[in-house]
C-alpha cells in the first residue's frame, strides 16, 4: 500500500512538472522547459545515469509500467523542445528512444506524434 501511494505521489509530481514543461515550451521559454524535464526525472525518482540505457536494461530496472509510460511521455515532450530549439538530431533522438522503451516495455504508442 505504502509502495503504491509513493508511487501515485511521484506520478502526481510528474505530471506538474511536466504541464509546466509543455507550458514553458508553448511560450518559447526553451531552457526552461528543459529545467522543467530535469525536474521531471526527478519526480519519477530516475536517474540521469539510467537514460543512457538501453530500452531493455531500462525497462527492468524501472519497477513500474505507470513509471515507464511516463518517462515515454516526458522523451516526447523533451523531443519537442529540441525540435523548437533547432535541435533536429537530438529531438529525433528521443523520439527514437522513446519508441523503443514503449516497445520493449510493451506500452501504447503515443496519442499523437512527436512535434514542436
Amino acid at each position: 500500500m505504502y509502495q503504491r501511494d509513493l508511487l501515485q505521489r511521484q506520478l502526481e509530481l510528474f505530471r506538474q512538472a511536466l504541464a509546466r514543461l509543455v507550458a514553458r515550451r508553448q511560450q518559447g521559454e526553451l531552457e526552461l522547459a528543459r529545467e522543467e524535464a530535469r525536474q521531471a526525472y526527478d519526480a519519477l525518482g530516475i536517474d540521469a545515469s539510467f537514460l543512457a540505457l538501453d530500452a531493455a536494461t531500462l525497462v527492468s530496472l524501472v519497477s513500474s509500467r505507470d513509471k515507464l509510460a511516463a518517462l515515454c511521455e516526458l522523451f516526447d515532450e523533451e523531443a519537442r523542445v529540441e525540435l523548437a530549439r533547432a535541435g533536429a538530431k537530438r529531438a529525433a533522438s528521443l523520439a527514437a528512444r522513446a519508441r523503443e522503451l514503449r516497445q520493449a516495455a510493451g506500452l501504447a504508442p503515443p496519442p499523437r506524434p512527436p512535434r514542436a
